[in-house]
This record gives structure tokens, sequence and C-alpha cells, in this order.
């Protein structure tokens, strides 16, 4: 309550901070700062020996990263898992059911007229008076004339009509359907005969030419097109029907023998199945979810060792599992005999590190003392991204941070360090010309928003400060949790 109290005490301070222009400006100078580098990467894997690592570096190692080689608590189940999928294909469709189907529901066999249509369009402006309406439709009549007269269709649509969908196809709008296109438009195109150029047609987009190219009449989908689709379709809903039915009969048994799952097996027709080790993070596959996971680590299932409820990861699955503890393990670490081998190649691969560092470093006094990166690379090639910002993506987070912590160069000089890199290399880094962030006048949004986080990055400085103040100098006796709850 006490340091409750005291961090309320400390609220206000945080909205407490004025910033003013000089700050707002010499923030933005900082944080949009720019600054000009070349930097060396160099390998560990140069590094990595051979010489022997003695039995006293294994076992300090091996004492001072125990954390590294623990393996959690395990549980080894068995389970039965029901599946609609694998019911369907066990299922039989006959072929009288088929049949019967096709023949009660022939609507949803049937394919509607279709037509292969093309078409040229002239756009009339939305806002169009009656004149300019008027030019537009002399105009598509004119091209009408053309087609009439011998021009291909195809040509004439490639070289005047205005819907970029189809101009450059001739035109063409392949297949369509009634109830697809604009009313005006499908109204039209199923009024034509197979070969007929309609007249002039305006819809909401302007004036169509429109020429149906080939018919295909409404037909009823044969049986044997459909059969294959309806067949996995009927095996479909019976496994479904055949997974709720046997889930709740597999629920009942689980339930009335609850030390074993051999019962249900039997009378399901399943079969048992085991896993490997798996931690509480879950194993693999369905044994993965957490559903099942929580169930196996459970207090009825891991303690009592009882057979887990039926469970339904996902219900739209439609898969089910129970589980079975067999075997648990508590968490522990692997002994030292079996991590041995992977302590030496991890020594190995830290004194390769520490050695690329110090090359690194040795490097960096070479070019502090005036050297040029020919004298420290060798065969290796720097890297000379340029300016760069202190998010810029490409430059690695080590190499962008100490190019962004070293000291400004004086003029013409450059300031030099080094860094270990996430995976285990060094870099040399080598910082040539600063280059101060633009800053924005009043007024401008960004400028607003740099003030708005600034003021709170110094208001939550200040309350820190506050918060370590009131720490140092107030009197602080604890007590035992006991006496304290008397007092």
């Amino acid at each position: 309550k006490l340091v409750t109290g005291v961090q309320t005490c400390a609220l206000p301070i945080l909205g407490s901070e004025l910033v003013t222009t000089a700050e707002r400006e010499a923030y933005q100078r900082l944080s949009d700062q720019q600054r000009e580098l070349t930097w060396l990467r160099i390998p560990a894997a140069r590094y990595v020996e051979d010489s022997p690592i003695t039995e006293d570096e294994i076992q300090a190692y091996y004492s001072a990263n125990t954390a590294r080689f623990q393996i959690p608590e395990q549980v080894r189940l068995e389970y039965l898992v029901l599946d609609a999928n694998a019911l369907a294909s066990g299922e039989t469709v006959s072929e009288d059911e088929l049949r019967r189907v096709y023949e009660s529901e022939q609507a949803r066999f049937g394919q509607p007229e279709r037509r292969k249509v093309r078409h040229i369009l002239l756009p009339v402006p939305q806002d169009a008076d009656e004149a300019q309406a008027q030019a537009v439709l002399e105009e598509i009549q004119a091209v009408r004339e053309r087609i009439q007269g011998g021009e291909p269709f195809e040509e004439v649509a490639k070289a005047v009509s205005k819907d970029p969908g189809s101009a450059s196809n001739g035109g063409s709008l392949g297949e369509i359907e009634q109830g697809l296109m604009d009313p005006v438009f499908d109204q039209a195109a199923f009024g034509l005969a197979a070969g007929e150029l309609s007249e002039p047609v305006r819809s909401r987009f302007g004036y169509h030419l429109i020429e149906v190219q080939e018919i295909a009449p409404a037909r009823i989908k044969p049986f044997e097109e459909i059969r294959e689709s309806l067949t996995q379709e009927l095996a479909r809903q019976k496994a479904e029907s055949l997974f709720y039915d046997l889930g709740e009969r597999l629920a009942n048994v689980v339930y009335e023998n609850p030390d074993s799952l051999k019962p249900a097996a039997e009378e399901l027709g399943l079969t048992i199945q085991q896993s490997d080790w798996i931690a509480r993070t879950g194993g693999e596959g369905l044994l993965g979810h957490p559903k099942v996971t929580a169930a196996a680590f459970s207090e009825e299932v891991l303690n009592e060792r009882h057979n887990s409820d039926l469970i339904e990861p996902e219900k739209e699955v439609l898969q089910a599992v129970v589980v079975r503890v067999i075997d648990h393990r508590e968490a522990s670490t692997r002994p030292l005999d079996e991590v041995r081998d992977e302590i030496v190649a991890a020594l190995r691969q830290e004194q390769a590190r520490e050695a690329a560092l110090q090359a690194a470093e040795s490097g960096a006094e070479k070019l502090r003392g005036g050297a040029d990166w020919s004298a420290v690379a060798g065969e290796d090639k720097p890297e000379e991204p340029g300016l760069v910002g202190r998010r810029d993506p490409k430059l690695p987070v080590p190499v962008r941070t100490v190019t962004f912590t070293l000291p400004n160069p004086p003029e013409g000089q450059a300031s030099v360090g080094t860094t270990a890199l996430e995976n285990g290399d060094a870099a040399i880094v080598r910082v040539s010309r600063v280059e101060p962030g633009e800053v924005t006048g009043p007024g401008v949004n960004e400028t607003d928003l740099d003030r708005s986080l600034l003021g709170q990055l110094m208001g939550r400085q200040a309350s820190e400060a506050v918060l370590d103040d009131m720490e140092q100098r107030a009197k602080i006796e604890r007590k035992p949790v006991g006496e304290a709850a008397e007092g």
C-alpha cells in the first residue's frame, strides 16, 4: 500500500512537463539524426578451434547453465480418436441412394442457359445532358454501321470500345448467365439470337452494341457428371451422423470405465494409439491443441489416472479425442554425461565469439591510430551503407545501436567502435559523419506529435527521479508478514 501511495503521488508529475521550442527542436535534430558509417563483420566461425576443453570448464558451464538443460514435466498418453473424415472414407453409398437424391432434387443439378457475349461500350457521363447523350448515340450507330458493312467486330471493339476490361480482348465478356449483368444489358443480351448484333442499348454505363456468339441452352447435369461429388456428399452426411452417435457412446463408455480405454476401443472398433513424451506446451497435431494438453495435465487425468472426458478441440472440424496418462515424469535436469558434447560445442563457440570480438577490438585500435580498412579487413570487404537513420532496417540491430552511441567524430576524423552480433559474429563500426535531423516549424502535425512524445518522456523521467528521491529519504521498517498483519 505504501508503494502504491508513493506511485500515486508521483502520477501528476507525468503530465506536468512543458516542452519549450528549443527542447522540441533539439529532440527533432537528435531523433531524426543520420550517420554515415562503414562496418566490417568478423565471423566467429573463423576462430573455432579443436583445442581441448578441460573437465573443470565443462563442470563450471554445466553448473552455471542448469536452466538450459532442464527437461520439463512430461506425460505419455494413450488415446482414442474419432474423426468424421476417416468415417466418411469408410462409408459406402449405394446406386439406389444416389439415384433417389438425383431424381428428387433436380433443381440442385440444373444449369441455366449461358451465352457467350461480346460488346462495344461508349460511355455517357452521369451528368450528360440530352445533347451529349445524343452525340454518343450517333457515334455508336456509326460504329454499328461499320460492323454491318463487314468490319470484324473484334477489330472495331479493340479500336473504339471504352470498356477497360474487355476492349483489348475484342469486347469479349465470356459466358454469362441471366442476372449477372446490368438489367438493361441483361435483357438485351438474352433477347438476341446467336450471331445477332443488337441495336444501341443504353445502360447506366453508356451505350452498348451487343453480339451473342454462342448459346448454351439450360440443362440438367447428367447423373454421371455429378455422381462423384454426390457420392462424397452423401458419405460425408452419413459420417457426420455416425460421428455424433459414436461420440455420445464413446463419452458414456469412457466414463463408465474410467481406468481403461480398452472397453471403448472394443465396443466402437477404434484403435488405441500412444504418444511420445508431451510437455505442457503440447505435442504434435491433435495432441498439440491447448484443450487436449489441459486435459492431459488436469488433476483427474494426471494424478488420478482416469480417462479424460470427450474433447472436441474444434467443433467445425468434427474430431474428438479421449486421452489417458500412461507415464509421467517430473521436471528434471539432463545429466552431465548426456549433455557433455553440447557443452564442449558451446564452449568452443563462446571462445570463438570472444576471439572474434578481440579481433574486432584490435582492428578498431588500428583504425583509431590512423590505419585504413585495408590494414584491418584483409580479404574481407567492409560494408558501406552510407547515411542511415536510427531505425534503418538494412543494418543489424547491434550495428545500428553502436552507430548511434559513438561520439560525434571531429571534423575530418572518425569515431570507431565494436559490437557483438546476434549470431556470435563481431563487427567494427566506423562513423565518419553526423547529419542532424531536420527541424520542422510550428504548426506542423509532426511537430505537435514530437512535442507530445517528448513531454511524456520528460514527465516519466521526472516522476522516476521523484520516486528515487522519496525512497532514499524515507525511513522504512520491514516486519515479518504475520507481525505486520497483527499491527
